[in-house]
């Protein structure tokens, strides 16, 4: 008889902590980059519409000048979300970056156009 037939099933199961985590969960951490990183054309876009003295004593810009920085913002968290293997399927996972980076995108500027 071989030895490992004398064992009980708990012993030759393999540990819980050497199984591999699910690829989701580095979305935890690539989502708060792209965010932390957005605050650059964040803040671009905010000197383009009010100046460096602010929107209440003087004219706003032009949209236009906002439209770039909302969506370098939009394509920086769609990036993150697409990177992360979430799925299996890429077509899902570029439609949903592609998703999530066009609300943020539509988010920022309206962040900063009607504030």
């Amino acid at each position: 008889m071989s030895p490992a037939a004398d064992e009980p099933d708990a012993v030759r199961a393999e540990a819980p902590s050497a199984r591999r985590r699910h690829p989701a969960w580095d979305l935890l951490w690539t989502v708060p980059v792209a965010l932390v990183v957005s605050v650059v054309p964040v803040g671009w876009a905010s000197l383009a519409w009010c100046g460096v003295w602010g929107c209440a004593d003087g004219p706003r810009g032009d949209v236009r000048d906002v439209i770039g920085p909302a969506l370098v913002v939009g394509a920086l968290v769609g990036a993150a979300v697409v990177i992360v293997p979430w799925t299996d399927r890429r077509p899902r996972r570029a439609l949903v970056s592609a998703g999530v980076g066009l609300v943020v995108a539509a988010l920022t500027f309206l962040w900063v156009v009607l504030r």
